[in-house]
């Protein structure tokens, strides 16, 4: 071999390993500044702008909680898990009821100067208070921070990422629950003279959740007498018909959460006895409705029509407030024994007393014929 050709291939094995470690340089600082910098195409980065960073907040609150959610602050905590990291200044949420169920609100975080290139990592989670009732959220989002330089020797933040539970986030987000009970009552009172104090009454029932409820979807309650001092549980699953019988000093009681929907009425007979109702809520609106068959139900609750009526529909319910709610139920029984006329529908009267002097005349018809006869 020539040196002349020997210089032209050490020269080409030159040029080819130059070339080598030119393009595994290239490749490796690509790698790693996909790795260390997180590309928003593999993480999702928190949204934010000029520097500021968007933090929400959502306050759980069922209907009827407005009494149970007074206006406050919201505060965060931050961790610094890098020694070297900047502070962060992060603002408040001011919580503050309105009409709406979920309670919406969102502060800004943003971050002091950065000193070097590099990731920085924080904690960031919610501050306890001290809001009777309240579930603060346990969250805790590991944030990190990507800066580097723009090659002028200015630092910028390539992005921000967020994870929690062990999933990446691309919105810091922090929810809480309120939650309070109240006591759903139904008392049973019969009056009169004659009036049997052990007969009992059907009361039918159904429950919906409250919109906070995450419960087994039974609700318990237990009926007690007044008098006798007995006791018994039932047991009523939500969204379902529920049938209790209640005598003289009954009082069933439940106690739900804030927001639970109710409805119940009663089963009737024409038998003498009247019903009448007291309810401390005031959306309770007595409501009667005949079967045609001397049977009809008498609503307890607002625009429960019993039959099923409403209460399949769920559209008007009532539903437990901040207060308890009563209701007083009365069988006023008017003494007399309830004739047969009275037992049929009004519509039909007419043809009772017709048929009713039919009768009498053919047993006045066979008497005759039948003294006749003997005569």
């Amino acid at each position: 071999m020539t040196k002349e050709r020997f210089k032209e291939l050490s020269h080409a094995v030159a040029v080819f390993v130059f070339v080598f470690v030119f393009v595994f340089v290239f490749v490796f600082v690509f790698v790693f500044e996909s790795s260390a910098f997180s590309s928003e195409n593999d993480v999702p980065a928190v949204e934010g702008k000029d520097g500021k960073y968007t933090v929400h907040h959502v306050l759980r609150a069922a209907r009827g909680m407005r009494a149970f959610v007074p206006q406050h602050l919201v505060e965060f905590e931050v961790k610094k898990e890098t020694s070297d990291a900047p502070d962060v200044s992060i603002g408040k949420v001011r919580v503050d009821y309105d009409s709406s169920q979920n309670l919406k609100g969102s502060t800004q975080l943003s971050f002091g100067t950065f000193t070097r290139a590099g990731e920085y990592s924080y904690v960031l989670g919610e501050k306890k208070n001290n809001v009777s009732g309240m579930e603060q959220s346990s969250a805790k989002y590991r944030l990190r921070v990507q800066v580097s330089s723009d090659g002028n020797g200015k630092l910028k933040i390539k992005c921000v990422t967020a994870e929690s539970d062990g999933k990446k986030r691309d919105k810091i987000e922090f929810t809480d629950v309120i939650r309070e009970k109240g006591e759903l009552s139904i008392s049973m009172n019969v009056q009169g003279d004659s009036a049997d104090k052990q007969k009992e009454f059907p009361i039918v029932l159904k429950l919906s959740k409250a919109k906070t409820y995450d419960g087994n979807g039974i609700a318990e309650a237990v009926i007690e007498n007044r008098d006798s001092k007995e006791k018994r549980k039932i047991r009523v699953a939500y969204g379902d018909q529920k049938q209790v019988s209640l005598k003289h000093g009954d009082v069933l009681r439940f106690v739900l959460p804030i927001g639970t929907g109710y409805w119940a009425y009663q089963k009737c007979e024409r038998d003498g006895y009247s019903p009448d109702v007291w309810s401390s809520d005031g959306d309770s609106i007595p409501y009667s409705n005949s079967a045609g068959d001397g049977k009809y139900d008498f609503g307890l609750t607002n625009g429960c029509k019993g039959n099923g009526g409403l209460m399949d529909g769920m559209s008007k319910d009532v539903f437990l407030r901040g207060l308890d709610a009563k209701i007083n139920v009365t069988n006023v029984f008017d003494g007399k024994k309830v004739s047969l006329i009275k037992t049929l529908p009004d519509d039909y009267l007419g043809f009772e007393i017709i048929g009713i002097i039919v009768v009498v005349c053919m047993i006045m018809g066979v008497a005759m014929a039948v003294r006749r006869k003997r005569l």
